[in-house]
């Protein structure tokens, strides 16, 4: 495979509404075996049976740079089945080389996975659902986009703007900046405090905290730095 550049991306578009399939003389896009509806890309079999193997990707980037991916869903990864607390760590998007690939996604979903986006530079008008660790996990920026029943919403992110962020434990652990942004429905809203006194304060401001049990955690914890709303 081949890596774009910064003036000249790879992109991978799904096309939900058969777009690119113009109607046929015989019946349009049914007639062609394509009709509308999800682009899906999945780990799971034939059979609908998630791919229970852990470190698995449904979407990578394998080392390449500036790569692009819309409208698609992704999914097919489960925890493991020889013990209750077995635990598969998949991935639906991953930069494999970090945030520094470049990766982008927009308009996509990811659900079912152990984490939804992980080393995504730049996510837009996306959805993370149902994750058990992270929706999304080390991305850069995380815009216009919702995280619904993972553990964590946004963890360890650059920059999280005009989101909805809800997390089982966390709706945003440890990201940098926070704005703009609806935290709900999580045990804590916001955890803003960083593991080390060499790096710079994590920020929120102009947030809404709603049905977290505690909505804002950092201030007055006894850590060496804090959140600052």
């Amino acid at each position: 495979g081949y890596s774009g550049t910064s003036g000249n991306r790879i992109y991978f578009i799904g096309d939900p509404d058969c777009e690119i399939f113009p109607k046929g003389s015989g019946g349009g896009v049914m007639a062609r075996g394509v009709s509308p509806g999800i682009v899906r890309i999945t780990r799971a079999d034939a059979d609908e049976l998630g791919d229970d193997t852990s470190g698995g990707s449904a979407i990578t980037t394998n080392g390449r740079d500036y790569i692009t991916w819309k409208n698609v869903h992704v999914d097919g990864i489960v925890s493991g089945v020889n013990a209750y607390n077995d635990r598969n760590t998949g991935y639906g998007f991953r930069a494999s080389g970090g945030v520094n690939d470049y990766l982008e996604t927009h308009n996509c979903m990811v659900q079912n996975m152990a984490y939804g986006f992980n080393n995504v530079r730049y996510v837009k008008d996306c959805v993370a659902y149902g994750n058990t660790l992270a929706g999304y996990y080390y991305c850069g920026e995380v815009r216009n986009s919702i995280s619904f029943l993972n553990r964590y919403g946004a963890y360890l992110c650059d920059f999280v703007v005009n989101s909805i962020m809800q997390g089982i434990q966390y709706g945003c652990y440890l990201s940098d900046i926070v704005f703009n942004s609806l935290i709900i429905g999580s045990y804590y809203g916001l955890r803003g405090t960083e593991s080390s006194v060499n790096q710079p304060q994590d920020l929120a401001f102009d947030n809404w905290y709603f049905g977290n049990y505690i909505g804002h955690y950092g201030t007055g914890t006894g850590n060496t730095t804090n959140a600052v709303e």
